[in-house]
């Protein structure tokens, strides 16, 4: 099609010559030849340019297949004695100049991520390797790859590698390094229990024990606290019971952090006893949290609220409906759903009680009644409702809102009509209907003289926590804000400026992190605050202090590399004369140091026993790589696309036409 469009601009354009230059003709041939030739180059040229014709051309690149080196970069390696190997063998794959030739590169190490490395530290303190390998395949998935991964095999975080789906442009070269042989070992592999317990209550544990070995053995499980046995048991084990799940229950004594030791007996031949013994700790409390969910009529929004508030051990909830009577003294926080016309007089008992509440408007709800029961905020009265998704405020100071994240989560129904106060409210949630986004609240917080209310003007709570759950499989998402708000509610102590949030139990291997929120004099986030943390080790009174960094609307510290023990804590503010102290534990426990033998079943598993490969063959390796199929180049063909537009010199000659020809003619004196 272009082709004709050429041929026919070109027609036209020798018309336009003919038609201007043709009378010309008979009077001086030359001269007429060459001012038609001038016009129809120019009129070619332009029309053209203003067809834009586009070209293709065709070009051929070759690519090189995909070779990652993954390298294991944990503790396991080391504690297998195999540090000196497998770092050679790292070392050699990457200089290996045929290798270079036939392959594109690329070195990466993993412990509990994958990272590019080009060395190895083997400090990691927990494996990984099937998390590693998905994000390779993701990385490369339309490459020609091929993944040489040099492990002990064990993995001690995440899901098991052993059922991976390698693709077929994939293909997966494992190097096994440590001993392989099984030797009789007892390990205690899981410790189950809640975070906190009830002053003088008994509190579940459950202990999974395991035992790999051929030879009947026997042995005894204890748990102790400093130099008392709280429990004991004894055990056996054999080639067809290898492994006991123990349950037994511990009563709670005293206030406070409960730190604990399970321990199983040695075997007399066992070359690894590291993985016998365990800690785990429960923090005791004196009193549970009682909150009342005073309900107009049953509707699935309150059973969502009764399980997000009792998530949090140290709460609980009851629900009533209508006209049943309650003592409101009695509880720590009241949430009344619904508002009917019995709604006055819950409101003044209520005001009576002095407690702290939230509101939650719920369906078909009285806003005559709710106007007349808040004198400090008013709403439009109006029969419809909007459906609104929410828009989290993020610089809500009342609690940390930085790990919610509601963006797609379904639309609630709230009232249709807008806000107005006469009291300073901090909006928790903003409306966004049909995808735009408002500055309309439906969920704030205000206080009133000492008391602190809370209004959600919504319907369909229940939605946002089965969306928590089709999205992370748990509820813990909406859970946390409920439970943010019920914190913020359910204290009667003036509002703190600077606040804390450390959990009082942190094992060796995770994350070990300390947040903070510090608010100014008038009670805004400074992000321009320094703060400082100091802590001091129980058992040999050492003392350091780290500073914290700005993440977000908070403040936060890193405690990595912490040894396990007994911390006590103080935040401090410079310049300011605020503090807040505590107490942490950490839990002595090193996955990575839970077994002495390499664990090769895993990638037979995956690939074959005939596949895998072991310290001592990486010349073998060399050789299958560089006879395998996948290591043959491709061969790409490209189409590259250009019009006229796109040279630059069309629009010079365009110019020399033009010129050439009003030249000639003033030379003629036709102008």
């Amino acid at each position: 099609m272009t082709v004709l469009w050429i041929l026919i601009a070109a027609l036209v354009a020798a018309f336009i010559a003919f038609f201007q230059y043709g009378s010309f003709f008979s009077k001086n041939k030359t001269t007429s030849w060459g001012f038609g030739v001038l016009r129809f180059f120019t009129v070619l040229t332009i029309l053209l340019l203003l067809l834009l014709p586009v070209f293709r051309s065709t070009e051929y690149e070759t690519e090189l297949p995909k070779l990652i080196i993954l390298a294991d970069d944990s503790e396991s390696v080391e504690y297998l004695s195999q540090t000196d190997n497998l770092k050679q063998d790292f070392r050699d794959l990457i200089a290996n100049n045929d290798l270079s030739e036939r392959f594109d590169v690329n070195p990466f190490s993993f412990d509990s991520y994958l990272k590019p490395a080009n060395s190895l530290t083997l400090r990691g303190k927990q494996s990984d390797l099937q998390n590693a390998l998905s994000e390779i395949l993701n990385l490369y998935k339309d490459d020609q790859k091929a993944i040489v991964v040099l492990s002990d095999g064990i993995q001690n975080s995440g899901t098991s590698y052993e059922y991976l789906n390698l693709p077929t442009n994939t293909k997966l070269y494992p190097i096994v390094y440590g001993d392989t042989t099984r030797y009789a070992d007892l390990e205690i592999t899981q410790i189950n229990l809640n975070r906190y317990s009830y002053l003088n209550n008994e509190f579940p544990v459950e202990a999974i024990v395991n035992y790999s070995g051929e030879d009947p053995v026997r042995s005894r499980f204890t748990v102790s606290e400093g130099n008392e046995i709280l429990y004991s048991q004894d055990l056996s084990f054999g080639a067809n019971s290898d492994s006991e799940i123990i349950n037994f229950e511990l009563k709670s004594t005293s206030v406070g952090l409960k730190s604990m030791r399970a321990q199983v007996t040695p075997l007399d031949n066992e070359k690894n006893k590291e993985n016998n013994s365990r800690s785990f700790a429960v923090e005791v409390i004196d009193e549970q949290a009682k909150i009342l969910i005073h309900a107009s009529a049953p509707h699935p929004d309150l059973g969502a609220l009764k399980k997000a508030i009792q998530s949090n051990p140290q709460r609980s909830a009851e629900i009533l409906f209508g006209s049943q009577e309650a003592d409101y003294n009695a509880y720590n926080l009241v949430i009344l759903y619904g508002v009917d016309s019995a709604f006055s007089s819950r409101i003044d008992r209520l005001n009576e009680s002095g407690l702290n509440a939230w509101f939650i408007l719920g369906k078909n709800s009285r806003l005559d009644i709710l106007n007349q029961s808040l004198p400090e905020i008013n709403i439009e009265e109006n029969i419809e409702t909007d459906e609104v998704q929410p828009l989290i405020n993020f610089s809500y100071s009342n609690f940390n809102l930085e790990e919610f994240d509601y963006g797609d989560y379904p639309p609630v129904e709230t009232p249709y009509g807008s806000w107005s106060f006469n009291t300073p409210v901090d909006v928790l949630v903003y409306k966004k209907i049909s995808g735009i986004e408002t500055d309309q609240p439906f969920w704030f917080t205000y206080e009133s003289g000492s008391r602190r209310i809370a209004v959600s003007a919504l319907n369909g709570l229940w939605r946002w926590r089965s969306q928590a759950y089709l999205e992370n499989k748990n509820f813990e998402d909406f859970d946390d804000l409920v439970n943010g708000q019920i914190q913020y509610l359910a204290s009667n102590q003036l509002r703190n400026r600077l606040t804390v949030d450390a959990p009082a139990i942190f094992e060796q291997t995770n994350v070990i992190k300390i947040e903070a929120n510090y608010l100014d004099k008038n009670y805004q986030f400074d992000n321009n605050a320094v703060l400082d943390l100091k802590i001091v080790m129980e058992e040999n009174d050492s003392t350091f202090t780290r500073p914290f960094v700005l993440a977000g609307s908070l403040f936060q510290v890193d405690l990595a590399g912490l040894d396990a023990g007994s911390y006590k804590y103080t935040v401090s503010v410079q310049n300011e004369n605020l503090t807040r102290t505590g107490f942490f534990e950490v839990m002595d426990f090193n996955p990575e140091q839970t077994t002495t033998t390499a664990y090769a079943q895993g990638f037979e598993k995956l690939v074959g026993s005939q596949n895998v490969y072991y310290q001592g063959d990486l010349d073998k390796v060399i050789d299958a790589l560089s006879s395998d199929q996948i290591a043959r180049p491709i061969e790409r063909k490209k189409f590259a696309y250009l019009g006229l537009i796109d040279f630059e010199y069309l629009m010079i000659l365009l110019g020399l036409l033009l010129g050439a020809e009003w030249f000639l003619r003033k030379y003629n004196g036709l102008i």
